[in-house]
């Protein structure tokens, strides 16, 4: 992989980071990558903003792809990454620092919501809460989780769900759904501790099933 434009020389750890994580969406998510298809673009189009280069925006990221699919393909060889450090040190130390920990650790889904995700996202959802405990599905969540509020009985047909989660309601949905977003884009265990208890305690008020409940909640997890 060879950049010859200098203006790269000039990037900060933000703009490689997120290059990595539309790279690897791109290359390797398979079968999820409809589930990041708004998040990357609002990636995209921050990244435009940044550089102001078309051209090298698309340049960039091609490489960083075939970055991405050379070491999904060579992930077990050890010798890897020496080779590919030493090739990366005239672009600066952005790449030898991100790289590896971007495509050691497999990015999911989840890493890239945590990447793309703004505080005002997060900031709305807790907002949204109701007093009995309740999160209605804000339309940025429901945009980056692919899912309506108003088509959410009929998206969730598609994830194979159980005949009991079959019946659960709209608003029951919309809460776990939110629910599970704010705690996968939380950036600690304990940022929405309060707004995640009183969520779970509605859920299983209304559910009156506590193993619902957890099965409503892995499941919210995987469609998210």
């Amino acid at each position: 992989v060879h950049i010859t434009d200098e203006h790269v020389k000039k990037f900060d750890t933000k703009v490689w980071n997120t290059f990595i994580t539309i790279a690897y969406c791109n290359k390797v998510l398979g079968k999820q990558q409809s589930k990041v298809t708004t998040p990357n673009e609002k990636a995209l189009t921050w990244l435009h903003t940044q550089i102001k280069d078309e051209k090298l925006v698309k340049e960039v990221l091609e490489s960083c792809e075939k970055l991405v699919v050379e070491k999904a393909s060579n992930k077990k060889k050890e010798s890897s990454w020496p080779s590919l450090s030493t090739s990366l040190t005239g672009w600066g130390s952005s790449w030898v620092n991100i790289l590896p920990i971007q495509l050691n650790k497999q990015p999911t889904v989840s890493s890239t919501l945590i990447n793309l995700t703004t505080p005002e996202t997060t900031k709305k959802i807790v907002e949204n809460q109701k007093p009995d405990g309740s999160i209605k599905l804000d339309k940025p969540v429901s945009d980056q989780i692919n899912i309506s509020s108003d088509k959410i009985q009929s998206s969730i047909q598609t994830y194979g769900v159980s005949d009991k989660l079959k019946s659960v309601p709209k608003n029951v949905w919309e809460t776990a759904l939110s629910l599970r977003y704010l705690t996968i884009t939380s950036q600690s265990q304990d940022q929405h501790k309060d707004q995640s208890e009183k969520a779970k305690k509605y859920l299983i008020e209304e559910l009156k099933d506590e193993k619902l409940v957890e099965e409503l909640l892995t499941t919210s997890e995987k469609i998210i």
